[in-house]
């Protein structure tokens, strides 16, 4: 059974382009007011923050990096991290580490973005969200 605050997991698979694919989820999901935690590698947390920086001024969203100060990530709706010891944040973790995120059962909702070439470790990390019996979904993206 999993941990009582791991509600769901969706696996949104075949993105071509995780940095644009994030940026149109983070657009949608700020839209409602739903704070997140983006987990990336250090390389792809740049590009992300540019990619948040480039738009328009009316679809800004408010984000902060980890090393950000608290101010900034106490007015941002979005936090982005390199390890989930990064943040106190559990509500929505997107994960696009393409690896199994330790502590992971502490975020009520996690989304796994998956690209072509990640495919292999996600079928194993959805196996593992499985074993722990949380509701799980995937939509592919082509």
């Amino acid at each position: 059974m999993a941990d009582e605050t791991l509600e769901a997991v969706a696996f949104h698979t075949g993105v071509s382009d995780p940095v644009q694919h994030l940026r149109r989820l983070i657009t949608k999901t700020t839209k409602r007011q739903e704070p997140m935690v983006v987990l990336c590698t250090a390389e792809t947390l740049d590009a992300i923050d540019d990619a948040l920086w480039s738009l328009e001024r009316e679809g800004f969203v408010p984000h902060a990096r980890f090393d950000s100060p608290p101010a900034v990530k106490a007015r941002s709706m979005v936090a982005l991290i390199t390890d989930v010891s990064q943040t106190e944040r559990r509500d929505r973790l997107v994960n696009l580490s393409d690896a199994w995120v330790p502590s992971v059962e502490r975020f009520k909702r996690v989304v796994e973005v998956v690209t072509p070439q990640a495919a292999a470790a996600a079928r194993s990390r959805w196996k593992r969200y499985a074993a722990m019996g949380v509701a799980l979904t995937n939509t592919t993206f082509t």
